[in-house]
């Protein structure tokens, strides 16, 4: 399917499709951030509705035509209310309509390194994370950010699932797994999904910004942030240790944690460098 020529209540970029049989409203977007091309691989999968309601949305078409993460603005930092300018902040506001009518909205995402599936809610999603055999659920991150993100915007059960690595075939094949999960879990297509085991859930208790655009992590927190979290071999550091240099100096961790989301490139001082969590029992 070409989402691209595809239209639903005059909002290019976006198919929909309703079943005669009453049931919940799905909606699924992909490609917020314009270089996370995985969740497209969903597009590929043949859908027969048994009831309810199903949209997929292509999130940010300008910014993967460009391949770049996005144009103007994060579309997951967007401005609270949206007030603001810039082709992100048009896109959300156009799509606000779409994800307030769904009863469910996932937002997929995918990551620059090597990293198991994992779930982040922004309301009402946990306990998607076993039905749907996703092994980490990382919680409170949507609080402590910087900004609105995209998934915030939806009213129903929200939330945003890191599928892979990007540019991975491992990425493409899980977001096939969870969409038709999803939708079967919902009892939008036939079939039962297979649960996974209760999930590895850390929360989110802290963050660090970088101080000036020369700063970089220490080459250890970089390696494997995010694929030892399962196994909690995730890095960790002490508050007060030293956990990145730049022009201005070494900067200290404001508190003890392991380490989530270290940016391996300064592209913006006004978000969030990297993510401090505790792993819960």
């Amino acid at each position: 399917m070409n989402i691209l020529t595809q239209r639903h209540m005059g909002i290019p970029a976006v198919w929909h499709r309703t079943s005669s049989q009453p049931g919940p409203h799905v909606c699924v977007g992909m490609a917020t951030h314009g270089n996370e091309t995985e969740g497209l691989a969903v597009l590929e999968e043949p859908v027969a509705l048994l009831k309810g309601s199903l949209t997929l949305i292509l999130c940010n078409p300008e910014a993967v035509a460009a391949g770049q993460r996005y144009l103007d603005s994060d579309m997951n930092r967007l401005p609270e209310g949206l007030n603001g300018s810039g082709r992100e902040v048009a896109r959300a506001q156009e799509l606000l309509p779409l994800l307030q009518a769904a009863d469910v909205f996932v937002d997929l995402h995918s990551t620059p390194g090597p990293t198991e599936p994992m779930l982040i809610p922004v309301e009402g999603a946990p306990p998607l994370a076993q039905a749907l055999d996703i092994p980490l659920v990382i919680e409170g991150i949507t609080e402590l950010q910087t900004g609105t993100p995209l998934a915030a915007l939806a009213t129903g059960t929200r939330f945003g699932v890191e599928v892979g690595q990007q540019g991975t075939e491992e990425g493409r094949k899980t977001a096939r797994r969870i969409f038709r999960a999803l939708l079967q879990h919902h009892g939008l297509i036939e079939g039962t999904p297979e649960p996974g085991p209760a999930p590895v859930t850390y929360r989110v208790t802290g963050s660090i910004h970088f101080e000036d655009p020369t700063c970089k992590f220490l080459p250890r927190l970089l390696a494997g942030s995010l694929a030892g979290l399962r196994k909690g071999t995730a890095p960790w550091v002490e508050k007060g240790e030293v956990v990145a240099y730049g022009d201005l100096g070494a900067l200290v961790a404001p508190e003890t944690g392991y380490l989530l989301f270290p940016r391996r490139e300064p592209s913006n001082l006004k978000t969030e460098a990297a993510f401090f969590a505790s792993r819960e029992a």
